[in-house]
C-alpha cells in the first residue's frame, strides 16, 4: 500500500496516514484483513524504505463507545498518525 501512495503521488506531495495503536480495546488482531501490530518505529522504517520523508509521526487519544466492547461504556482508544513526503519520482 506504501508504495503505491508512493508511485501515484506527486514529487513532494504528501499523505496523511492515522491507524489504530497496538493493543486496543477493540481487539483489533482478531479482524480479518487488519494488520496494525507494528511498533512506531518499525512504521516509520517501512516508510522511509517505501520513498518517504516522515515529517510528523504522534499518537493521538480519545474516548470511544461501542455497544458490544466493555459493557457500552466509553474507552480510551490510542491511534498512530504519520504525515509523509513523496522523496522521488523515481519507483522504489
Amino acid at each position: 500500500t506504501l508504495l503505491e501512495f508512493n508511485r501515484v503521488l506527486a514529487r513532494n506531495g504528501v499523505a496523511y496516514i492515522e491507524m489504530p495503536g497496538n493493543d486496543t480495546p477493540r481487539e483489533l488482531e482478531n479482524w480479518p484483513n487488519h494488520y496494525s501490530g507494528m511498533g512506531t518505529k518499525m512504521w516509520i522504517a517501512l516508510m522511509m524504505r517505501s520513498g518517504f520523508d516522515v515529517l510528523l509521526s504522534q499518537k493521538i487519544q480519545f474516548s470511544l463507545k461501542n455497544c458490544q466492547i466493555n459493557h457500552g461504556l466509553p474507552f480510551q482508544q490510542e491511534n498512530s498518525l504519520f504525515v509523509l513526503r513523496k522523496v522521488s519520482s523515481e519507483s522504489v
